[in-house]
């Protein structure tokens, strides 16, 4: 049964004070009526490339699959089928994300297959847990209002951004957030490679002695040093570097990384997925999170975190507001509180 159609679709959303969030969607149609819809959402800022880039080879790549066979519901087919692409779409992982996406849609709509099952060769996760995530560390009313919500929604784990001023600042505010959560707390540090790797061992130090529950500190030097950085008192998550080629086999070669955080939208799918097992293998461990995409790629980051072939760590993939500024989100996840946690919507049950 042949692909019959390929489009690309713009889609952008708008918070109060920010700039628009611009994505494309990737849509496959079959001669079925069946329409597989993928998202390409590189984060400005963040992402190597732009959607300027990614529009012309995305739909390059696209119109290629026209007049191809739908791939059966199975990750060596969607391997086989994304092949002759990759090369189209050298160094734009969101473009990836998106035909991969898309395809895996298709497949899934195609068999009766829930996404997460493809991905994971039979049977998806019953459930996994979500973090939560405080931005602006300082004390005062905004972060205030986000410990109320978090308390409210039950989060077991939290992820805070630090790094942006002083360390003995990011400690006492560190020290404040788990003095305001509810007990049996974790906390994850997110240092987005702002410390250089003469300071990052002497911060790690302190922060161990601090004797706050830490369950790692994430991109504490640049992507591209983290090889270099010598094995500290906390562990080591891997997020930007991992957008580097081959960084990912580089830590593990070198046993420089504890968690892979994976992002769809910033690896491919397909890559996000490989990382996955290459880093389960090792016995490191893995936790998956969003870029603020749209429903649709959020969805997708969900996927893969219910299609991982072992439960991850708790994943940064609780809704956000520019997420919900989209629209309402697909009806493919069902999201519990206290705790909250992550299931997969089934058919003949409600969002």
């Amino acid at each position: 049964m042949p692909i019959t159609r390929a489009h690309l679709l713009p889609r952008e959303a708008h918070l109060d004070g920010s700039p628009p969030r611009r994505v494309l969607r990737c849509v496959l149609h079959d001669d079925a009526h069946h329409a597989g819809v993928g998202e390409a959402a590189p984060l400005p800022g963040y992402s190597a490339e732009s959607l300027a880039e990614v529009e012309p080879a995305l739909r390059r790549a696209a119109e290629h699959l026209v007049g191809r066979a739908v791939p059966p519901p199975e990750r060596a087919a969607l391997r086989q089928a994304m092949a002759p692409l990759t090369p189209l779409l050298a160094g734009l992982p969101s473009a990836l994300c998106a035909l991969e996406g898309a395809l895996l849609d298709l497949a899934s709509q195609r068999s009766g297959l829930d996404r997460p099952s493809i991905l994971r060769g039979g049977g998806a996760l019953d459930g996994v847990g979500l973090n939560g995530l405080i931005e602006a560390s300082a004390p005062g009313p905004r972060l205030d209002a986000t410990l109320a919500q978090l308390r409210e929604v039950g989060v077991a784990t939290v992820k805070v951004k630090v790094g942006l001023v002083d360390l003995d600042s990011d400690i006492k505010s560190l020290y404040y957030i788990i003095r305001s959560l509810p007990t049996h707390r974790s906390l994850r540090l997110d240092v987005n490679g702002r410390w250089s790797l003469a300071v990052a061992p002497r911060h790690l130090e302190r922060l161990a002695a601090t004797g706050l529950p830490i369950e790692y500190v994430e991109q504490p030097v640049p992507a591209d040093c983290l090889p270099e950085l010598p094995r500290c008192a906390l562990p080591v998550a891997a997020d930007e570097s991992l957008a580097l080629v081959h960084m990912g086999e580089r830590l593990l070669e070198r046993g420089r990384a504890d968690v892979f955080v994976l992002k769809p939208t910033r690896l491919g799918l397909l890559r996000a997925l490989d990382l996955a097992r290459l880093a389960r293998s090792a016995g490191l461990g893995v936790t998956v999170t969003h870029c603020h995409e749209s429903p649709v790629g959020h969805g997708l980051a969900c996927d893969l975190a219910l299609g991982l072939p072992d439960r991850p760590l708790d994943c940064g993939l609780l809704p956000t507001a520019l997420t919900e500024a989209f629209g309402a989100p697909l009806p493919r996840h069902a999201l519990e509180t206290h705790p909250p946690r992550l299931g997969l919507l089934r058919a003949g049950t409600t969002p």
